[in-house]
């Protein structure tokens, strides 16, 4: 039998706190609790302060009052969060540094660490050398999953190892002074015409717009930025190289001879080059939008969402318009100034 045990005039097992304060009903409820242990399962679902009912909120819920909160959160601003040292663990705050062997404490909030192919957030997670691309640990380019320092399947004699591999303790491996790269062992400094040699790696030459991991392989005055080879802010194509515009201030981008703000996730743009982030724009009901999903934010489970300038967060990453969470509110960051919903640096 599962019985919600809500809260109301008539109810002699509520939780009842005057002014924050238990009081007899409070251990009355402890000792039936107790008593009925073994036959009735219940969940206090509300609260009762000042002669009202509130209900029971979990962190970064609208609140009232802190008897409210759960977790060991506080009510501060009318919304429930951890009190200062400690950070959100689940849905628990805990100390700052105190976070299981399990997890890794990045920006005071406690994240788990994450093997190769699990979801991640942050570089600092993924645990074997691997990097966090698209959410997922993943391998950094030019380098694969290793077992037991071979690579490869089993062999007996090196006739048996293709793409310029040899038979090394019965696995297929590269030979010294090589690298595995696109299914080949290939030499150091001995690329293809069509390819840059880059930290002891071959990495194919890209023109504007195509996918890149460095700079190196851009052409053209271009730069590798989000994975596309693009000419840097404040710059334009112009004969076909990447020359200075000086027409457009330091926060634009030029678009077809124009200049454009550059925008955050979330934020309407015209152009891939205006946005700042990880992904590309996103037509959609004939707009186009900075490519993201409608919630930005995925930590301990939960989608926090979007949050323009001057409303209510609980991570900076929440915040819109190059804009900061700062006490709990999205504001911009000192030496910046709110202008048309986005944080510009003061002249």
């Amino acid at each position: 039998l599962f019985f919600v045990l809500a809260c109301s005039s008539d109810c002699f097992l509520k939780i009842t706190y005057t002014n924050g304060q238990e009081n007899d009903n409070k251990r009355m409820e402890k000792f039936f609790a107790f008593f009925w242990g073994s036959f009735l399962k219940y969940k206090i679902i509300e609260v009762f302060v000042n002669g009202k009912c509130f209900n029971y909120v979990t962190i970064g819920q609208y609140c009232v009052y802190t008897s409210q909160c759960q977790g060991g959160s506080i009510c501060t601003n009318n919304y429930c969060a951890c009190p200062v040292g400690t950070v959100v663990d689940g849905s628990n705050c805990t100390e700052v540094g105190k976070c299981w062997s399990h997890q890794i404490l990045i920006d005071k909030i406690c994240y788990d660490k994450a093997n190769v192919g699990q979801f991640c957030k942050y570089d600092q997670q993924c645990q074997g050398g691997s990097s966090c691309i698209s959410m997922l640990c993943t391998c950094p380019f030019g380098t694969i999953i290793r077992n037991n320092s071979t690579i490869g399947q089993t062999c007996l004699y090196d006739e048996q190892c293709e793409s310029g591999s040899t038979c090394t303790s019965g696995f297929c491996a590269c030979p010294s002074g090589t690298t595995y790269l696109n299914n080949w062992c290939v030499g150091s400094g001995h690329c293809r015409p069509d390819q840059v040699y880059v930290r002891g790696l071959c990495y194919d030459k890209v023109d504007f717009g195509e996918f890149c991991y460095l700079n190196e392989q851009c052409s053209k005055n271009a730069s590798c930025i989000t994975n596309r080879c693009q000419c840097p802010k404040g710059m334009v194509i112009t004969n076909g190289l990447c020359a200075m515009n000086s027409q457009c201030y330091e926060y634009q981008v030029s678009v077809n001879g124009i200049c454009m703000d550059s925008v955050s996730i979330g934020m309407k743009c015209a152009a891939d080059s205006q946005c700042i982030g990880q992904f590309s724009s996103l037509v959609f009901n004939s707009h186009i939008l900075s490519r993201f999903p409608k919630y930005t934010n995925y930590t301990d489970g939960d989608c926090q969402t979007l949050v323009p300038i001057g409303q209510y967060c609980s991570y900076s990453s929440q915040c819109m318009g190059f804009s900061a969470c700062i006490r709990s509110i999205c504001e911009c960051p000192a030496g910046f100034e709110q202008f048309n919903d986005v944080c510009r640096k003061r002249s």
